[in-house]
């Protein structure tokens, strides 16, 4: 059996007797059949595809902040730490800071730590928990504690050294799922694991409204099916059966109506108007109204009727008045079989078409997030006495038509967002390529071959260099990297590139200026941002060279004769964590032809499809095998890393500088 668009010539026609000789008991359970497969079967495609990327999201969500913390630690420091050691003491109080802040920024996670593992065995090290007031339970660990029973991909993590997601498992101090970030020491050794713990409640909560959602849909799915085939199975029997088995049909004609606009990209000011029509035809009232709350003011207002409003009642706010007031604030639907003896009918709401309300049928428009929407609303049934449980079912139907509208005008507005962050990314990106120096030829360079080049992983990174000469003619160099990546990332490079650039001209050290661009980049910084820079200075006249680390990568040692040394450079803390910090500055002399290294850890740390880190080795390979021009040694080191990568995606963004002196 075939239905029609209502209005069309062939439009079911109620009554005719079946040219098919299949019993009706037998029609009505192949319709119902048919109906309820097809709907159980896209929402169980829906659920299945929307658990799994929400799933993959959280999996993501936690790695990420894994990695954000294990980069927080200083593996020199964290190896530093022995078992009897105090927890009171100023070192370990600093390295479990930023545990903290991950604790404090996300109220999802439950614990974040450091483990390590000795002779087989797991003891925590770092444990961001704070400690409770007074007579509280304390649920953090000691320094050195031993892990017994580990779960097993903490195992896993600590013997491979890989990042990973751990399946659930329980513990004395609940159930989990974790995410295990592996950090390493300045020569690529494995030092320990950080781990960041989501309980399972928090964890089933946020899959929960997907499940009741899909639960629901499949719910409504199939008591539509029953409905229609118990319709049709009853329609041949009585005259009163066959009337509601054509009411059952304009309700799909009129839900099919709703489909076809919805699919044909009809606006969502066009689509409600005929959501309200359809409405009152199928429910055989005397009109329907829709009331929609304002997104910028909460308010709630009649939105669209098949009849003319009062204008003296335009723009009237019916959030506390009325029995529609009473629908959108409880969220309770209102099945009024006498609107005189409902102590919240108000006239002035309830009767904005000025119809004379007998009774009335309210259901409220919520989302499947449990957002509050507004409220559609029948007045009046025409046939006698008041709307039923049936009636309250198809109205029920259109309301999730609204609420599918409003999705759709939802995704469509947060699409155009994205179009638009897309486009100012692709302009932040611009303006912070141009922030860098891009002039290798200039006169003032003739006594060094200087090059430098940036491969952001995303649009906008965190990653910069820098070169310039100071009043006193020493050209001084720089490579930064800055926490985290996105447009947070560049605004604080931005803000270090410019501090660091305008210290130079003021002191004459390097220790000075990081110290002093450190002080400002530490105030106001509760997003604990933070900034690693080794940054140099050169007498290009006698190739005496000053340099200062601030928590960077230590840079490899390019020799006259070809020979690479990785460069013992002693680190200091990043920028932008505490102010007041001293810093030490080393000095080296250069013979002509020998330069130095620059880079960010989106080289030595670039990844393969196997998961295996470019590492110095690799990187000392490519510097000895390159040519000796600046700028040859730099693409050298990207194609290499690029052809290790092998496809797989950039995780971070590639910085290198290299600079040789050619002599006084």
């Amino acid at each position: 059996m075939t239905v029609a668009p209502a209005g069309s010539a062939e439009s079911l026609q109620i009554g005719r007797r079946a040219r098919r000789g299949l019993p009706p008991w037998l029609q009505g359970s192949l319709v119902a059949g048919v109906v309820a497969a097809s709907i159980l079967g896209i929402t169980a495609l829906t659920y299945w595809r929307t658990e799994a990327a929400l799933i993959d999201e959280i999996h993501s969500g936690l790695l990420r902040t894994a990695a954000i913390a294990a980069r927080a630690i200083d593996p020199e420091v964290h190896k530093a730490f022995k078992p009897g050691d105090g927890e009171d003491g100023m070192a370990y109080q600093q390295a479990i800071r930023p545990l903290r802040e991950i604790l404090e920024a996300d109220s999802n996670v439950a614990y974040v730590y450091s483990a390590v593992l000795i002779d087989g065995r797991v003891f925590f090290v770092l444990d961001g928990t704070p400690k409770p007031p007074p007579g509280v339970a304390d649920d953090s660990v000691a320094l050195f504690e031993q892990y017994d029973p580990p779960p097993p991909d903490l195992l896993i993590a600590l013997r491979e050294g890989r990042p990973m997601v751990s399946q659930p498992y329980s513990d004395k101090w609940g159930t989990f799922i974790s995410a295990y970030q592996p950090f390493h020491d300045t020569g690529g050794g494995l030092v320990g694991v950080v781990g960041i713990d989501l309980k399972m409640d928090n964890y089933q909560r946020r899959l929960q409204p997907i499940r009741q959602a899909c639960l629901l849909a499949a719910a409504l799915g199939v008591l539509l099916a029953v409905l229609m085939g118990l319709a049709l199975w009853v329609a041949s029997r009585t005259d009163r059966n066959v009337r509601e088995l054509g009411r059952r049909l304009r309700t799909v004609n009129a839900l099919l109506a709703v489909s076809r606009a919805l699919g044909s990209g009809v606006e969502l000011a066009d689509l409600l108007p005929v959501i309200v029509r359809q409405t009152t035809g199928v429910m055989g009232a005397e009109y329907a109204a829709l009331y929609t709350r304002d997104r910028s003011n909460g308010r709630l207002h009649l939105s669209h009727a098949d009849r003319a409003a009062d204008p003296a009642l335009a723009g009237l706010d019916c959030s506390d008045r009325g029995i529609v007031g009473r629908v959108a604030r409880t969220g309770t639907p209102a099945n009024v079989g006498r609107v005189d003896t409902d102590p919240d009918f108000d006239p002035a709401v309830d009767d904005q078409a000025g119809v004379g309300p007998r009774n009335l049928l309210a259901l409220p428009i919520i989302d499947a997030y449990g957002q509050a929407h507004g409220v559609l609303q029948v007045v009046n049934r025409v046939e006698p006495g008041p709307f039923d449980d049936d009636d309250a079912i198809l109205l029920g139907a259109l309301v999730a038509q609204i609420v599918v509208a409003l999705d759709r005008a939802r995704l469509v507005q947060v699409y155009v967002e994205k179009q638009k962050l897309d486009e100012t990314l692709r302009l932040a990106a611009s303006i912070q390529m141009n922030m860098l120096p891009h002039d290798f030829s200039g006169r003032e360079l003739e006594r060094v071959d200087l090059h430098a080049l940036l491969a952001p992983a995303k649009e906008v990174g965190g990653d910069f260099y820098d070169f310039f000469f100071t009043a006193d003619r020493r050209l001084v160099f720089l490579v930064a990297d800055v926490s985290g990546k996105g447009m947070p990332a560049a605004l604080f490079m931005a803000k270090a590139k410019t501090l660091i650039k305008a210290h130079a001209g003021l002191v004459a050290s390097p220790e000075a200026i990081l110290a002093r661009a450190n002080d400002e980049l530490s105030e106001d910084n509760d997003d604990g941002m933070f900034v690693t820079v080794f940054l140099a200075m050169l007498d290009i006249e006698t190739g005496h060279l000053r340099y200062a680390n601030a928590g960077h990568n230590p840079p490899f040692r390019l020799a006259s004769d070809g020979s690479v040394q990785r460069m013992a450079v002693p680190r200091s803390m990043a920028l932008g964590l505490v102010g007041g910090v001293p810093y030490r500055a080393e000095t080296l002399e250069l013979a002509p032809q020998e330069g130095l290294f620059l880079y960010t850890d989106g080289i030595n740390e670039a990844m393969n499809a196997a998961d295996e880190q470019f590492d110095y080795a690799r990187m000392e390979q490519v510097l000895r095998t390159a040519p000796r021009l600046a700028r040859e040694i730099d693409d050298a080191m990207l194609a290499a890393v690029r052809c290790f990568a092998d496809g797989s995606e950039q995780s971070d963004d590639i910085t290198a500088l290299t600079v040789r002196w050619r002599g006084g």
